[in-house]
């Protein structure tokens, strides 16, 4: 689901809702589907929330694996399925609340140690991960990773 506003913590506060209702039956199979982990928001780095721009925000939980061929066919304006391409993730593990002011410290961590260590990758979108139950609130989720896709053919 993209959502447009100002705040990372806003812009889940607003998909949340309306990501359930597609896990608890608003597809046109009217499926009732296990809720997964993590909640994925795709944004960008280079566009700060200070400068009082909207950002673009993307927000999605994976699908369970059963699903993966025919998935159910969402009802909700606004929700629609993505398909991830094939690639490496490197991932970024740490503790505390995913305020966005930690989310971009940690994803620069992690940019600053994949090109330490001469990894080659695409950041221009970070997607921050939160392991919770889809019904949990994200600001309190306690474990967050971030993940930069490698670039294909390196």
């Amino acid at each position: 689901m993209n959502v447009s506003g100002l705040h990372y913590q806003q812009a889940i506060k607003t998909a949340t809702p309306v990501l359930s209702k597609y896990f608890w039956g608003a597809n046109k199979e009217g499926l009732r589907l296990k809720e997964t982990v993590p909640l994925v928001v795709n944004y960008r780095l280079d566009v700060h929330p200070h400068t009082g721009q909207r950002r673009n925000f993307t927000i999605f939980w994976f699908l369970p694996y059963i699903y993966h061929a025919q998935p159910p066919e969402p009802t909700e304006p606004g929700v629609f399925i993505f398909r991830n391409p094939s690639g490496t993730m490197f991932v970024r593990m740490f503790l505390h609340r995913a305020h966005e002011w930690r989310v971009v410290k940690e994803s620069r961590e992690l940019i600053a140690a994949l090109n330490h260590a001469g990894h080659e990758y695409e950041a221009s979108d970070l997607p921050a991960c939160g392991a919770a139950s889809c019904c949990a609130v994200p600001s309190l989720v306690w474990q967050k990773c971030h993940s930069v896709r490698q670039q294909h053919g390196s």
